[in-house]
């Protein structure tokens, strides 16, 4: 494929991408100065923050109270701004801005370069370069300042690396090694796939170059090293809870997590039962949050609600004054029995609803979104015809993407692509069975290899039925 047809159509999709962020912008009446008129988010402070007090305090944690406020979230992203902002200085946002269009350009690029060396034809490979480039579900989180911004780029190139190193047994390893560390220091749980690209690689007998991919996981390492130095203990890939916070992110809120995951697979359902139990002290608090549940779970779930919500009012009206707590306070130990005992009883009298219901509902509401994240596309333009059949459009391509994944597992031969059939099945049943509450934005950095998956099954499904008739 002549790289001045790739240059052309990744800037047909770049320009497209940039034209519905702006308009997106404009409908919202967004303009944010500061920012470079990309869009902020509640998680902003808590991947930034830490760059921020780094340069001004020496000290990588941001501005939350407790420990986790050192490792709250990992320094990926943290990473990347700190690098823009001591380069540009006060025109960090623009360069932000900037570079996260750029990667969505160059993501282009490296889809069309992945479909080469899955020596796909140059007549598919234009075709699906070009759907990728001009369809919004593959650039919604461009102008966005979270992961989901830049992670699509950084899986695609680790995978570029990978597929160059199968191509080429002499290809260096050191590429792939660098990329995926910033990766999985961007998103952790995008762990998985570097570490089937190690085991891949092991299978075939290249054991030097799987030996220099495993030093991606170094840096990750470190920073758990310090994150247990600190808080004494390893907090897992989610260290959001402890006892010395002073917030609403204590233990008790993680063991009310884990009474919702029985039954919710809709995180935003759970989050407004919390804020209604934390923040409501009207009379109707309880009535409120109940509405929220399942009315067979309410004779069970009614006294832990009333006892999270004294908790919660306690915290505040006695403890407010305080920066960091330095244990459980009183009532909470009492607490997570109660709810401990709660899940027990709970799950061992619905068994179907906690290890199959859920888990099928919070995999089909993954599945069935549309990835048309933008307000445009949600709000402005909906119930127009051509809107519509977008959305039907993206959410057909996107379930045959995963259905792809799924149907690959099964090839005889084990190939790259095969490789990230399994990491991204894995993901879907993680996502599903074990956090239950999602949002569609955690798929964002694995839709781009379900892609190529499914263009790389596609041809060679194609490939078969051609051969198939011209024997008939």
């Amino acid at each position: 494929m002549p790289n001045r047809k790739v240059l052309f159509i990744a800037l047909i999709g770049t320009l497209l991408a940039v034209f519905w962020q702006e308009l997106n912008q404009y409908v919202l009446h967004y303009p944010n100065s500061k920012h470079a008129n990309l869009i902020s988010s509640a998680d902003e402070a808590s991947y930034i923050r830490p760059a921020e007090n780094l340069l001004l305090k020496s000290t990588w944690k941001d501005s939350s109270t407790g420990i986790t406020s050192y490792f709250l979230r990992p320094p990926g992203f943290g990473l990347y701004y700190l690098t823009l902002k001591l380069i540009f200085g006060t025109k960090v946002w623009l360069a932000m801005k900037v570079c996260q269009i750029l990667f969505f350009f160059f993501s282009i690029i490296l889809i069309s370069r992945c479909l080469f060396l899955l020596k796909i034809s140059n007549k598919q490979n234009v075709f699906f370069t070009f759907l990728y480039a001009v369809l919004p579900c593959f650039s919604g989180f461009m102008y966005f300042t979270i992961t989901e911004s830049i992670t699509p780029f950084f899986t695609l190139l680790s995978f570029y690396f990978f597929l160059k190193m199968f191509n080429n047994p002499e290809e260096s390893a050191v590429k792939l090694s660098l990329c995926a560390a910033f990766l999985i220091l961007i998103r952790p749980q995008l762990l998985l796939f570097v570490l089937l690209f190690v085991l891949f690689f092991i299978l075939k007998r290249r054991k030097k170059q799987a030996l220099i991919m495993m030093l991606a996981f170094l840096p990750f390492i470190l920073w758990n090293v310090r994150t247990y130095a600190i808080a004494g203990k390893w907090m897992g890939i989610h260290p959001i809870y402890s006892s010395t916070n002073n917030s609403l992110y204590r233990p008790s809120h993680e063991k009310m997590t884990n009474l919702f995951r029985i039954w919710e697979h809709d995180g935003a359902v759970f989050h407004s039962t919390i804020s209604i139990l934390a923040n409501d002290t009207t009379n109707e608090f309880l009535s409120k949050a109940l509405k929220n549940v399942p009315v067979k779970f309410h004779r069970k779930v009614k006294p832990i609600f009333i006892k999270f919500h004294e908790l919660k009012q306690y915290q505040k009206q006695n403890l407010s004054h305080y920066k960091r707590l330095k244990s459980d306070f009183k009532g909470e130990k009492e607490f997570y029995v109660q709810v401990d005992n709660a899940i027990k009883s709970i799950k061992d009298e619905n068994k179907v609803e906690y290890y199959i219901l859920t888990p099928f509902q919070s995999l089909k509401k993954l599945m069935l979104s549309s990835h048309l994240n933008l307000f445009i596309f949600q709000i402005s333009f909906r119930g127009n015809i051509f809107m519509e059949l977008g959305r039907y459009f993206s959410v057909l391509l996107l379930c045959t993407l995963y259905l792809s994944s799924f149907l690959s597992l099964f090839s005889k031969k084990i190939k790259p692509q095969q490789v990230l059939a399994v990491g991204i099945i894995v993901s879907l049943f993680y996502l599903s069975f074990f956090q239950r509450l999602n949002e569609e934005r955690y798929l964002t950095p694995i839709i781009p290899l379900a892609f190529l998956v499914f263009i790389s099954f596609y041809a060679e499904f194609s490939k078969k039925l051609t051969a198939y008739f011209s024997k008939k």
